[in-house]
């Protein structure tokens, strides 16, 4: 199955409106070069539902989010070209990089996380706790 078939497909079967359309606008946005910015995107979902989309940017990052769980390849650039459907393994190695690169320093962050409330919520010096209670 083409990549153009399968993602028309999973529209079809849709019965969440938010994604079907997100689906829809990003599908018009093949390779990086014709990306859509993200307030754009934004907007462009706002309009279809008549401005009655309650927090729209969070919504669409939801939505997009879902899209690649559910295996569409969604890029994104981290300097602000916006959202588009990869077109290529070049594109798609550029963005899988990127998209990495994050989850790594939100890992990291969070490990400097618990070092600082090890030492801001440890018990204090000579005290141990005990196994039996």
């Amino acid at each position: 199955m083409r990549a153009n078939d399968f993602y028309k497909t999973y529209l079809m079967q849709l019965d969440d409106h938010l994604i079907y359309e997100v689906g829809k606008v990003l599908l018009n946005h093949v390779g990086m070069a014709n990306a859509i910015r993200r307030d754009d995107l934004v907007s462009v979902i706002h309009n279809r539902f008549a401005g009655a989309l309650s927090e729209p940017d969070r919504k669409v990052r939801r939505a997009i989010e879902q899209l690649r769980g559910d295996g569409w390849l969604i890029g994104s650039s981290a300097s602000g070209e916006g959202y588009y459907m990869i077109q290529s393994q070049a594109e798609y190695d550029q963005f899988r990089s990127q998209y990495t690169a994050r989850a790594y320093q939100v890992i990291e962050t969070a490990k400097q996380m618990d070092e600082a409330a090890g030492r801001l919520f440890a018990e204090p010096t000579g005290k141990q706790l005990s196994l039996l209670g």
